[in-house]
């Protein structure tokens, strides 16, 4: 319902902050690993957004909890935030000094640091315990078919991100970046379409 480019990111990634971290969970080790840095992962409120956003239907989330990872260089003073959903506040960098973002954000600690140790369905496991999101058939065939096609990114990952990812020259990591890109698409395309299938398969039995 928008030209706008920021506003229609910032409405597609609401409230994703920790699915987004939950998915990226693999990928994000195996590009930083052999790096000498601590990873942690930190929920924020952040009171000074730059894009007010809501739900609607839906409820305020307004002060609502919001997850982001916290990068420390072992041996150094520097220390980092990635925040991957940040533009659902208007933040357009995603990698911002540690200090930076919390005095201009006006951000709050709600909850860790904590080891950054999640897998691609980290946050599903937790909500397929609660009734209120496994009460109805559909709740249930969505959060079905979210496990799936989470499983099929984090296989196109094992098998397409190696350890040499983010070496070489910056025209070398661009071709590296345009075939993941173009690669995950097709595994995608191709992996929910057979996931939609077998799920009504399953249902039909």
């Amino acid at each position: 319902m928008t030209d706008n480019i920021q506003h229609k990111e910032a409405a597609l990634v609401k409230s994703q902050s920790t699915a987004a971290i939950s998915l990226l969970g693999p990928l994000t080790r195996k590009l930083l690993r052999g790096m000498h840095l601590e990873i942690d992962t930190m929920v924020l409120n952040i009171e000074r957004p730059r894009v007010p956003t809501k739900l609607v239907p839906g409820p305020d989330l307004h002060g609502g909890p919001h997850t982001v990872l916290k990068i420390e260089r072992i041996k150094s003073n520097e220390t980092w935030i990635i925040d991957t959903t940040g533009c659902q506040y208007g933040f357009r960098d995603v990698l911002v000094p540690f200090v930076n973002y919390f005095i201009d954000n006006k951000c709050r600690v709600l909850d860790g640091p904590r080891l950054y140790d999640a897998c691609e369905t980290k946050d599903l496991d937790y909500l397929s315990t609660l009734h209120v999101f496994n009460s109805t058939k559909a709740q249930r065939q969505d959060m079905r078919l979210e496990r799936l096609t989470r499983h099929h990114f984090a296989v196109f990952v094992y098998m397409s991100v190696h350890d040499n990812f983010l070496v070489g020259t910056d025209n070398e990591y661009k071709r590296k970046i345009d075939r993941f890109v173009n690669g995950l698409k097709t595994h995608m395309i191709e992996s929910i379409r057979k996931a939609g299938y077998d799920f009504e398969d399953s249902e039909d039995d």
